[in-house]
């Protein structure tokens, strides 16, 4: 028959006291917040997040393919309405454009 431990018998498997693991753990997480470093944020997630946050306003961040004729006007990104209306060229920086819409937040940056 199987005996489960309690958590307090997990922690103690592992490290030698709770005090040690609750240590490792907050230090983990003080070493992936690293202000230095910022929480890395992929271009995907953070289109999507831009497209989440301009949807209350009716307006999509769209990708300018690098071959179409518009991209020297509208650059790498930029912003259509409802009715598939440019509302304004983007630009190329996704970081900024995600900083201006409030998706992404001071510790975090674009994953390179």
């Amino acid at each position: 028959m199987k005996t489960t431990k309690s958590p307090q018998e997990t922690v103690k498997a592992f490290h030698q006291t709770p005090e040690e693991f609750v240590a490792y753990w907050t230090a983990r997480g003080a070493r992936d917040a690293d202000p230095k470093r910022g929480k890395q944020v992929t271009e995907r997630a953070l289109f999507q997040r831009i497209n989440r946050k301009l949807a209350h306003q009716s307006v999509r961040l769209k990708k300018c393919r690098r071959d179409s004729l518009s991209w020297h006007d509208l650059g790498d990104y930029y912003a259509v309405d409802e009715y598939n209306h440019v509302c304004s060229p983007g630009g190329n920086d996704l970081e900024a454009i995600g900083r201006e819409v409030g998706a992404l937040s001071e510790h975090e940056k674009l994953a390179a």
